[in-house]
């Protein structure tokens, strides 16, 4: 007989099942992973959506604070203009706004530091605005001038003169507008104390600061400044335009611009169109060194100043180089 040879059947082997009890804790761990990253990524969009604010806020801000720069600097340009031939001249500044009801507080100290006014009344009877801004917050922003630039008392300005603010340390500052940030622990609002909204030394004149070494967290002032060669610049051609509505009329009347610096003299001071009486008040006149090119072109340098402004009796433009005082 025959004898077959059969393999031995052999069953698959099936993967060990987890018991029940560590099936769960998978589950469970799972679940924990997930709950951990959503809660992750809810903290993760909160800091963003906050730094994307505290961005956007710091931007505004700053867009106000340059703003309120602009306004103020072509409010010292023009302010000879506003407040007539015998007024004090191109290059004041207002006071601060020491009640905060919206208008400046003249004459102001040297170290007056209060809020920016919404607005000045001109001689006119025109209101000039300067700045609405509430920084963020619920306060204008505040304010002070360097003596030597407010219009009350009114000080002489010429490309001489210089501020005596700093702020960090940097000088030649003829105004500064500080924005205030939230109110620390110690400060209490509303008030009209200024250390209720700024810190350190921002708190009175002459020195500012934009950071705080000792204590960062304490301050969170956002400082604008103006320089005196902010304000130098643009009055200078104001200046030298006076001069030339001057030195055109003497043109009119003897065939030439003055020969010299005597005759400048004449020309700026008697006849036939002499300059504003804040020509002279101002001192400009001892600080303007004028050169004629022709009968019909002169240059005109003013004291410290790097600009040199060329005027010509046939053109009603006044050319120059340079840009800074």
């Amino acid at each position: 007989s025959r004898s077959e040879f059969r393999k031995p059947t052999v069953k698959p082997s099936l993967p060990n099942k987890p018991p029940p009890a560590y099936r769960q804790s998978g589950v469970v761990l799972l679940i924990l992973f997930m709950i951990l990253f959503m809660v992750g990524a809810s903290v993760f969009l909160t800091v963003m959506n906050n730094n994307v604010i505290q961005q956007r806020e710091n931007a505004d801000t700053l867009s106000e604070l340059r703003a309120a720069r602009d306004v103020l600097i072509s409010y010292a340009v023009l302010h000879g203009d506003y407040y007539g031939a015998t007024g004090a001249g191109p290059g004041h500044l207002p006071c601060p706004d020491s009640n905060n009801d919206g208008t400046e507080n003249s004459p102001c100290g040297t170290t007056t530091l209060a809020r920016l006014p919404t607005s000045i009344t001109l001689p006119s009877g025109d209101i000039f605005p300067v700045s609405e801004s509430m920084a963020g917050i619920d306060q204008q922003l505040w304010y002070a001038v360097s003596p030597e630039f407010r219009r009350n008392p009114a000080g002489i300005v010429n490309t001489t003169v210089n501020g005596s603010f700093t702020v960090d340390g940097r000088s030649g500052i003829a105004a500064v507008i500080i924005a205030p940030g939230e109110a620390l622990a110690t400060q209490s609002r509303p008030s009209n104390n200024t250390s209720n909204y700024l810190e350190a030394d921002n708190i009175s004149p002459p020195d500012f600061i934009s950071y705080y070494t000792v204590n960062p967290a304490a301050l969170n002032d956002r400082i604008m400044a103006i320089t005196a060669a902010e304000i130098l610049a643009p009055i200078s051609a104001r200046v030298a335009e006076a001069i030339k509505q001057s030195l055109d009329a003497w043109h009119g009347s003897y065939g030439s611009y003055p020969a010299d610096a005597s005759e400048f003299a004449d020309a700026t001071t008697v006849a036939p169109a002499p300059a504003p009486a804040w020509f002279q008040s101002n001192q400009w006149d001892v600080n303007t060194s004028y050169t004629r090119l022709s009968n019909d072109s002169a240059t005109l340098i003013f004291t410290g100043c790097g600009i040199t402004y060329t005027l010509d009796q046939t053109v009603p433009n006044i050319s120059r180089t340079g840009t800074r005082c």
